[in-house]
C-alpha cells in the first residue's frame, strides 16, 4: 500500500515526533511497532504469534493491553471459546509471566503497579495553568474553546476514568457481539482497532497528545487505506459492470439488426413471389 509508505516515512521526519519519541528515547516507536506486528498476525489468523507480539506491545507500554479483549472476543466468535483460549489468551498470559521474570518475583506490587499504571495519576490533572504539565486531557481542550463549566465538569467525572469506562465498555459490546464479521473483514477490523486506540489516548490520556500521536497515526493510515481499497474495489466492479452492460447491449442490437435484415430479405423474397405468380 503505497499511502501507507508515504505516510510512514512523512511521520518518521516530522519535528514534534524526532523531538518527543527520538531525542527522549521514549518507548512509542517500540509499542507501536510489535502492535502493527499483532494487528498484521491476528489478520493472516496466526493467532499463537500474535498474542506473543501483544504481550512484547503491552510490556513496552500499557496502551495495548486494551485490544486482548476485543481479539478475544473476535476469535471467540469466529471459531470458538476453546480456540480463543488455547491459542490467544493463554499464549499471551504465559508470555507475560515469562518476561516478567525476575522482576515480578522481586518485587511483584511495584512491578504490576508499575505496567498497569505507568504515569501520573488522572487525580494529578488541573485546569490549574501551574499545573497543566501534570497531563493533558479533553478538559484542556474545553478549556481552550472556552466551555469552562464543562471544563470543570469533565475534570470530576474523568478522575475515576468514567468516560473511558463508559465508551470501553459500549465498544467490548460492539466487538463481542460483531466479532466474526470484524474477525473476516479487513476494513471492518481496521475501523475498530482504530477506534479503540483513539478512544485509549482520547480518554485516558495525561501526558501530550503529541506523545500519542506516532501510535495512533499508522493505524489511521490504516483506516484510509481500506477505505480507499474499498473505493477502488467498487469503482472497478461498476466498471466491470457497465462494460458487462454495454457488451450485451451491443450484442442485443447486433442481433435485432439481424432480426431486422432477415425480416426485409423475406419481404423482398415474398413480395418477387407474388408477382411473379
Amino acid at each position: 500500500h503505497i499511502l501507507g509508505f508515504i505516510g510512514a516515512f512523512a511521520f518518521i521526519f516530522m519535528p514534534f515526533n524526532l523531538f518527543y519519541v527520538d531525542s527522549y528515547y521514549l518507548n512509542i516507536p517500540q509499542m507501536t511497532f510489535f502492535t502493527l506486528v499483532t494487528f498484521f498476525l491476528f489478520m493472516k489468523k496466526k493467532y499463537k504469534l500474535s498474542a506473543y507480539s501483544l504481550t512484547l506491545a503491552w510490556l513496552t507500554k500499557q496502551m495495548p493491553l486494551f485490544l486482548v479483549i476485543p481479539l478475544f472476543s473476535m476469535i471467540w466468535k469466529k471459531h470458538d471459546l476453546k480456540t480463543a483460549v488455547r491459542k490467544f489468551l493463554l499464549p499471551f498470559l504465559i508470555s507475560t509471566f515469562l518476561l516478567s521474570i525476575p522482576w515480578i518475583f522481586i518485587s511483584p506490587v511495584l512491578y504490576i503497579g508499575r505496567i498497569l499504571a505507568a504515569g501520573r495519576s488522572l487525580w494529578y490533572v488541573t485546569l490549574d495553568p501551574i499545573g497543566n504539565g501534570h497531563g493533558t486531557t479533553l478538559a484542556h481542550s474545553f478549556l481552550y474553546w472556552g466551555a469552562d463549566g464543562l471544563a470543570n465538569f469533565y475534570v470530576k467525572i474523568n478522575t475515576p476514568m468514567i468516560p473511558f469506562l463508559v465508551i470501553y465498555v459500549f465498544s467490548l459490546f460492539i466487538g463481542h457481539f460483531n466479532g466474526k464479521k470484524l474477525a473476516n473483514e479487513e476494513k471492518v477490523f481496521t475501523f475498530y482497532i482504530t477506534w479503540v486506540i483513539l478512544i485509549t489516548h482520547t480518554f485516558i490520556s495525561r501526558g501530550l497528545f503529541k506523545y500519542y500521536d506516532a501510535f495512533y497515526t499508522p493505524f489511521f493510515i490504516l483506516s484510509i487505506v481500506a477505505i480507499a481499497n474499498s473505493l477502488t474495489e467498487k469503482l472497478e466492479n461498476y466498471i466491470k459492470k457497465k462494460k458487462i452492460e454495454d457488451e450485451v447491449t451491443k450484442e442485443s442490437e447486433e442481433k435485432s439488426k439481424d432480426y431486422l435484415n432477415f425480416g426485409i430479405n423475406a419481404m423482398e423474397i415474398l413480395s418477387i413471389l407474388l408477382i411473379t405468380l
